[in-house]
């Protein structure tokens, strides 16, 4: 049996790569060749927000929006990957589809009544597999075998258990999509109860957890990559205003889904002011994000960027943004207050007039170069989307955020690079 406790879901992964270096047993399959696997394996997360993978960073947010949906249709899988095509039903189904499963066949709804029962419960189990992985002929059946809930010490934990788990292809998505299950069965059960109790510890517990041939040496390479954990890339909480929006962005969701323009729903999503939970996911579907390791002059232009944020006055957040571009010509600016009632935590209520970093720096850049123009953007917030339209207008062809994409979204042509901030001192 091998356990891993971490932090992330990032530190966790990389644990597991060198475990399966390390101790996995070879055998060849009969599809798929060689195959590096380990048996008994629990990945237990000690913080289940920091479930955005960054090593390697992974897109995530599509899955779980069809688990959201709660379909089933192959038509609407395959919009987000094609493999689904050749695993389908001839019915064109989807057999395990897990939000059908968790939401359409109400299985999540009788583990929250278990607990809601007896907060002591045992009984808050969700058993995904059911008779319809019996059938014959399949090409795909339910990897996960059951989620258990249970509250100990006034903290809700979730167990998953799953018979097989593909490290490189499954595990970083599962978690994440499991993650948010754990956040809204918390939520809920507070929600019904009145009471207060906390998130707790994810453990995903896998039976088989195996590397094909074709990814192996792509995990051989990892533990050599710098280990990034930062505490940025976590998810929002769902909250009462994430539930009350959820419709909305799921029909938002669905275009994109269905082939809309990624731009201009980039800007419809910025538009409807959504709970920073949808925001985040709404990120990952409208722009091209990735993670960049920080050479010196990142690494510089973002310490300028944070020095820059700390002159703003403003209550809610400060942001800091430098542009530059390749005659290492450089101009900077901070979001500067305009109006405010100091009611932030009032997203109904508050008066925030505030003029963004980016057109400062840009204002500030003009003034200084007149008509040249910026190559890049360091800011230590992902910016919204009129500040990315700014930018990218005014010539910027890359953008780097410090830490997190949890702010805003944006669907824009420039690339948005993620630099984890943990590993030099501002």
């Amino acid at each position: 049996m091998y356990c891993v406790v971490a932090d992330s879901i990032s530190e966790g992964y990389n644990d597991l790569a060198y475990t399966l270096q390390s101790e996995s047993v070879v055998s060849n399959g009969r599809q798929q060749g060689a195959i590096h696997e380990l048996t008994n394996v629990s990945l237990v997360l000690t913080d289940p927000l920091a479930c955005i993978l960054t090593n390697p960073y992974r897109n995530m947010s599509g899955e779980w929006c069809l688990y959201l949906s709660g379909t089933n249709r192959v038509e609407e899988f395959a919009r987000y990957s094609t493999v689904w095509k050749r695993l389908a039903k001839p019915d064109g189904t989807i057999v395990s589809a897990y939000g059908h499963r968790l939401f359409t066949k109400k299985r999540f709804d009788f583990a929250l009544e278990q607990l809601y029962a007896n907060p002591d419960s045992k009984n808050a189990v969700i058993h995904m597999r059911d008779t319809s992985d019996m059938e014959d002929g399949l090409k795909d059946r339910c990897c996960t075998m059951y989620i258990q809930f249970r509250i100990v010490d006034n903290k809700l934990n979730m167990h998953v258990c799953m018979r097989s788990v593909d490290f490189w292809y499954g595990l970083p998505y599962d978690v994440f999509s499991f993650a948010q299950l754990m956040q809204m069965m918390l939520y809920k059960y507070n929600k019904l109860t009145g009471r207060n109790v906390e998130l707790g510890e994810y453990t995903h517990q896998m039976l088989s957890l195996h590397v094909y041939e074709k990814n192996w040496k792509q995990v051989q390479e990892m533990p050599h990559m710098k280990l990034r954990t930062t505490r940025a890339l976590r998810m929002p909480v769902y909250d009462e205003f994430a539930e009350k929006e959820q419709q909305a962005f799921l029909e938002w969701e669905y275009k994109v889904r269905h082939g809309g323009d990624v731009k201009s729903l980039g800007m419809e999503l910025r538009e409807m002011k959504l709970h920073p939970y949808f925001e985040t996911l709404g990120a990952w579907l409208t722009t091209r994000t990735s993670i960049a390791i920080a050479d010196e002059n990142i690494k510089h232009s973002l310490e300028m960027a944070v020095k820059e944020s700390k002159k703003s006055v403003c209550i809610d957040r400060q942001v800091g943004c430098v542009l530059q571009d390749n005659a290492d010509r450089w101009s900077v600016g901070h979001n500067t207050v305009i109006e405010c009632n100091k009611q932030c935590n009032d997203k109904h209520h508050r008066i925030c007039n505030v003029k963004h970093g980016e057109i400062v720096a840009l204002s500030n850049w003009t003034n200084q170069y007149g008509e040249a123009k910026p190559r890049r953007a360091f800011v230590t917030l992902f910016p919204c989307n009129p500040c990315m339209t700014a930018l990218y207008e005014n010539g910027v062809e890359e953008i780097y955020v410090l830490g997190s994409m949890v702010h805003k979204s944006a669907g824009t042509e420039i690339p948005v690079f993620l630099v984890d901030e943990e590993h030099w001192q501002v």
